[in-house]
């Protein structure tokens, strides 16, 4: 989606601050998927954790609809988006077996650097399969039975966040240039200075 309207936006420079919002909130989708599968996946789900990204998925939907242009018809004004509308299906059985590929991959490297090298090991994996998709590092930590337990899950599923992010803004700012990627980048640091004072504030 961040590719999408990055382009979007690159070909028509009038919808980046419509673009901009759609990526924000697509975070803020990241964040309510993360927050489920915590819930469902954890054998002793940690409600902080859960309410966290929760609270950071509102914060991200408050973040777009502020930039979202009022009084503007920002929709698409051809059939261009139809294309991929239609397109989208054939790939939905090579995403789902990618996916697993990353979710076998990602669960084999962190038990590997748990073991291996504790809690460093864990977040430095969870930092780098963060920078591709947050979902497997989720599940993998989830589903890891580690002393550390709740505190390592958090930081894990954050730090992933967290690098999911960076590419994302990078991506906005080299597809989608200054008025995409300057938007997107004050939202999310905006966001996480949010997550940042609540983990202070309430640790997860």
């Amino acid at each position: 989606a961040t590719l999408a309207l990055s382009r979007l936006a690159a070909a028509a420079p009038q919808r980046s601050q419509a673009a901009s919002a759609a990526i924000v909130a697509a975070s803020g989708v990241m964040f309510l998927r993360m927050a489920v599968l915590v819930g469902l996946l954890q054998a002793a789900p940690s409600l902080r954790l859960v309410l966290l990204l929760v609270l950071l998925a509102v914060a991200a939907f408050v973040l777009a609809a502020w930039q979202w242009p009022r009084g503007s018809g920002t929709g698409p004004a051809d059939g261009s988006a139809a294309a991929p509308q239609q397109q989208a299906h054939t790939y939905d059985l090579f995403t789902a077996l990618g996916f697993g590929v990353v979710l076998g991959a990602v669960t084999l490297a962190t038990r590997a650097a748990h073991e291996g090298l504790g809690l460093a090991g864990t977040y430095a994996v969870a930092f780098v399969s963060g920078l591709a998709d947050v979902d497997a590092i989720v599940i993998a930590s989830v589903q890891m039975d580690a002393p550390a337990g709740a505190v390592m899950t958090a930081v894990a599923i954050l730090l992933a966040a967290f690098s999911n992010s960076l590419v994302k803004a990078g991506m906005c700012w080299a597809v989608g240039g200054r008025a995409v990627g300057s938007r997107v980048t004050l939202a999310y640091l905006a966001l996480f200075a949010v997550g940042a004072v609540m983990v202070a504030v309430q640790g997860v």
